[in-house]
């Protein structure tokens, strides 16, 4: 039986969890490591094994006899919110993301043993997983093809691909997009080449698949399709709770900060800036629950269309909160001391994955997502 969950609580218990684990911290030390320690992912794995098992967090959306929780995708946005708006360095959205490529790949009925397997000990928490999408674009493959029962090809860029004991990829095969399970066994003699980025809160690997062996566990277009739908409203997720943490953080500070005498949260003009980007993210956030909504009850149609705007409107909500965190909080904002820029790093990454903001849209328009206006 499903546990009955609210988001709210699924929220509220996050928001508890990380007051007493400064995710920041993690970051910042992350940040701050030597060149021959940046090798090492940015979380710490007891928070994160704390996070996966305790909390349940990784097996939020598997079903029940998968050793999920059952509670569906809109359970996972709530999460996702609370961990952006923390900045938890930690796998979380691409162990949910791969997991949920998984779910797919059962409930289209193609996949085998292997898929059940996996999913089960990452629902357990027992395994980081990770998905391996088309970086620069909304769909196409990740640079893996598949010849036969091998793989071909090097996964760029890949979120905590170093450290991932799960990997499900986005290949090509006879020239289209199927979801691939790499062999858990030969992911781990891998040659994974830890790749620098600017975002301090991710880590990120080249993973080298040629030779090694990978099962082909949802090779239906529409279900691939519906997949990368689901990742991407996981993500936009995770960048709206982002925002809000900037947000937040922001407001904070012009209640206290003085500036001619005067604290600065009086000037009309730093107001009005807030305020519009409030508008921004609560917009952005009912995109993220609209499509969430649509995925749980199944309705692939919806799905595809507000998945996408949901994660243009929360890439450019991301950036803005992240522009105006820096720039009220004046100098100290620039400067490497400050948590201001962290932020920043992770909305402009966040921004430039799986599709920018203008492919983002000309994908909604191409599914014909004008067609919403008339519902």
């Amino acid at each position: 039986m499903n546990l009955d969950l609210s988001t709210s609580e699924i929220r509220r218990g996050l928001r508890e969890y990380f007051a007493d684990h400064d995710s920041l911290i993690e970051v910042r030390a992350a940040a701050d490591a030597a060149p021959a320690a940046k090798a090492q992912p940015p979380f710490d794995p007891d928070v994160w094994r704390a996070l996966a098992q305790d909390l349940g967090a990784a097996g939020l959306a598997v079903p029940t006899r998968y050793g999920g929780l059952g509670l569906g995708i809109q359970a996972v946005t709530a999460a996702l919110h609370e961990a952006g708006h923390e900045l938890y360095p930690g796998p979380l959205l691409q162990t949910v993301s791969a997991a949920a490529a998984m779910v797919v790949a059962l409930a289209d009925g193609s996949a085998g043993s292997p898929v059940t397997s996996a999913l089960t000990a990452t629902a357990a928490g027992q395994a980081i997983a990770t998905l391996a999408l088309p970086a620069g674009d909304v769909q196409g493959g990740c640079g893996v093809t598949v010849d036969g029962p091998l793989l071909r090809g090097t996964a760029r860029a890949v979120p905590y691909g170093a450290c991932a004991d799960l990997l499900v990829a986005v290949a090509s095969a006879s020239g289209r997009a199927v979801l691939v399970l790499v062999d858990p066994a030969e992911l781990a003699n891998a040659d994974r080449q830890v790749r620098a980025g600017i975002d301090f809160s991710c880590a990120y690997a080249d993973v080298t698949l040629d030779g090694i062996r990978g099962d082909v566990i949802c090779a239906d277009p529409g279900a691939v399709s519906r997949a990368l739908d689901i990742a991407q409203v996981l993500t936009a997720a995770d960048q709206v709770g982002m925002a809000a943490g900037a947000l937040d953080r922001t407001l904070e500070y012009l209640k206290v900060r003085e500036q001619f005498g005067r604290i600065i949260g009086t000037y009309q003009a730093l107001q009005h800036r807030c305020a519009d980007l409030a508008v921004d993210i609560e917009a952005a956030a009912a995109l993220v629950a609209m499509a969430a909504a649509a995925g749980d009850v199944g309705d692939a149609d919806l799905l595809a269309r507000t998945g996408l705007l949901a994660r243009a409107a929360a890439s450019e909500a991301s950036v803005f909160a992240a522009d105006t965190m820096i720039q009220i909080h004046g100098g100290i904002g620039f400067t490497w001391e400050h948590d201001a820029h962290l932020f920043f790093r992770r909305a402009r990454s966040m921004a430039a994955w799986f599709g920018t903001v203008q492919q983002l849209r000309a994908e909604a328009a191409r599914r014909d997502c004008f067609a919403l206006i008339a519902q």
